[in-house]
């Protein structure tokens, strides 16, 4: 293995099948809807427009579907970005190496709306070592699961990624 090829430590090893990490976000609020709709071009008025939305079966404004994702993600400087660019919260402790998503499931349950208060919480499934074409590789799978208060399943997301 180079210097610069993944590297899997005993810690890491050790929490597969626990929970890795736990946070809570500020409340959506609509400009975080705008923002996402602008950058999706989703401009589905059930989203943003109150009257449309207070006559839908939900009876108020709803998030996109995929949302939850861009709410929960950390703001950090660039200067903090790991060299492959990623941030470091998308990776688990103890795992380095260059990343590249592998695959993500995703189940969906109750949308998200102005006001909620999402938390993420993260499990570590599997880490695979394994050696490919062109030199080792390791393969993390997290499980990453989205509730708003109190405690209201929002989605669970299936995450698998690459280490090179």
């Amino acid at each position: 293995m180079s210097e610069s090829g993944p590297h899997v430590s005993e810690e890491a090893r050790n929490r597969i099948g626990h929970e890795i990490g736990v946070q809570t976000f500020e409340p959506v609020s609509m400009r975080h809807i705008k923002e996402y709709m602008a950058g999706t071009g989703d401009w589905n008025p059930l989203h943003w427009d109150e009257e449309v939305a207070a006559v839908s079966r939900h009876g108020r404004v709803v998030a996109p579907a995929l949302m939850f994702q861009t709410v929960c993600r950390e703001i950090v400087p660039e200067s903090t970005l790991l060299p492959d660019g990623q941030h470091a919260s998308l990776g688990v402790e103890g795992v380095t190496g260059r990343t590249v998503l592998a695959g993500q499931e995703i189940e969906l349950g109750e949308p998200v709306h102005v006001g909620d208060v999402l938390t993420l919480r993260e499990r570590l499934l599997s880490i695979e070592e394994k050696q490919g074409r062109s030199g080792p590789l390791v393969i993390v799978t997290t499980e990453e699961r989205y509730t708003s208060e109190p405690d209201v399943f929002v989605a669970r997301t299936v995450t698998t990624r690459i280490f090179r």
